[in-house]
């Protein structure tokens, strides 16, 4: 069966769930293809995989299987998928710790998330400055409380929106805000 085959068989069946295609619960193949499909859009969670899978009507074993073996081909990685979405989200202006929070609700492992995180292309202070800054440009009107809550909303640590906030408004003495 080819590509563009499976594909259209695929589609037919979410758009006419009592269609005339019959599949079994079990088929290996047409899981397979299933995951292929999804996989090649975009790189993907094995979680968000699984759960495509699972809504397909697949069985465990079926699935498992499938997993398995997207893994073994190195299709389906986690690791490769975390890495992308950190380097896709830091370029974004994204802060750290909403990247890990991010990864966590896409169902990537705590270790895999760790490892991706741990050593960003820029320091994150850095990065804070220049999402600020972009900010500011875009719209002047900035005051220092918007800015932090701005920074801060964006997931970077508090350490990183003090230092961003005091390089674009000026150090300021606590005692006197």
């Amino acid at each position: 069966m080819k590509e563009s085959q499976c594909i259209n068989l695929f589609a037919a069946e979410r758009t006419y769930p009592n269609s005339m295609v019959e599949r079994s619960s079990t088929d290996f193949s047409a899981a397979l293809e299933l995951g292929l499909a999804a996989l090649a859009k975009r790189d993907q969670p094995e979680h968000k995989i699984r759960a495509q899978l699972i809504k397909a009507g697949f069985e465990s074993e079926t699935i498992d299987s499938v997993i398995e073996r997207l893994q073994s081909k190195r299709i389906l990685n986690d690791e490769r998928f975390a890495h992308a979405h950190v380097r896709a989200r830091v370029a974004k202006g994204i802060g750290v710790e909403r990247i890990r929070l991010e990864l966590q609700q896409l169902g990537v492992d705590t270790e895999v998330i760790l490892l991706a995180t741990s050593a960003p292309a820029q320091d994150a202070s850095e990065l804070a400055f220049e999402a600020l800054q972009r900010r500011v440009q875009k719209s002047p009107p900035l005051n220092r409380a918007r800015a932090m809550r701005f920074l801060s909303g964006r997931g970077f640590s508090d350490d990183e929106v003090e230092h961003a906030v005091s390089l674009v408004f000026g150090a300021v003495d606590e005692f006197t805000e």
